[in-house]
């Protein structure tokens, strides 16, 4: 039985499975978007399904319910991933400025930049609940009749340095290129440097509450 959907993270689960959500960050977008840019990101959702057949039968549904959610949705393919069942997607969000923006993105979930005084330029995960279930009601309702909305989200950003400065990426409760990081940490971004930042437990169970979590900060820390 179906238990849960969330967007973006976005979820459709069923009762005791995952979801999977990855967002792909660039360094040069977060600049951008810090000097009055509103742009998008790119994320890839893998959705556990019952099986191939129930995954196949509803690819076109799914992904029909999420492009009316998010800016873009693409069916990529149904794979059996040991012994899951996943259903791959990619869609389309915002990427704005949380101080300059007035109204909350549409989107289930979208990622925001937040310029602290300092410099630093926080990146967030921003949950949208009224479009999750909006979501979730758009969905087959075979599929959604005997399920609870009950989001459980696992958040992962590839926060990747395509500009032409090298970076800090400040990070804490999170992991990071496998790596836990318990308190706030400082790893150098090479030009061309990428990490891979997997939220933890407790940021998944944050934004299940419709709550914003920290994927982590950004400082340029020279000029070429």
């Amino acid at each position: 039985m179906k238990r849960a959907i969330l967007a973006g993270a976005v979820a459709l689960t069923l009762s005791g499975c995952k979801t999977f959500v990855e967002a792909d960050i660039y360094t040069s977008d977060v600049l951008a978007v810090a000097e009055g840019e509103t742009l998008s990101v790119d994320m890839n959702l893998g959705l556990e399904m019952p099986g191939m057949d129930t995954c196949n039968e509803h690819a076109e549904a799914i992904t029909a319910a999420y492009a009316s959610s998010f800016q873009a949705a693409e069916f990529r393919t149904c794979e059996n991933i040991g012994l899951d069942t996943i259903l791959q997607m990619r869609v389309t969000t915002s990427l704005y400025d949380l101080k300059t923006t007035e109204a909350q993105a549409s989107e289930p979930v979208s990622v925001a930049v937040f310029v602290q005084e300092t410099g630093t330029l926080t990146v967030l995960f921003i949950p949208n609940d009224a479009a999750s279930r909006q979501l979730w009601d758009a969905l087959p309702n075979n599929l959604t009749s005997m399920a609870t909305y009950d989001p459980k989200p696992f958040l992962t950003a590839n926060v990747i340095n395509d500009g032409r400065t090298a970076m800090e990426f400040q990070a804490e409760g999170a992991f990071v290129n496998d790596t836990p990081i318990t308190f706030a940490t400082v790893s150098s971004m090479d030009r061309r440097g990428e990490l891979e930042v997997r939220l933890s437990d407790v940021a998944n169970a944050a934004f299940a509450a419709d709550r914003a979590v920290m994927i982590g900060g950004l400082v340029v820390t020279s000029n070429e």
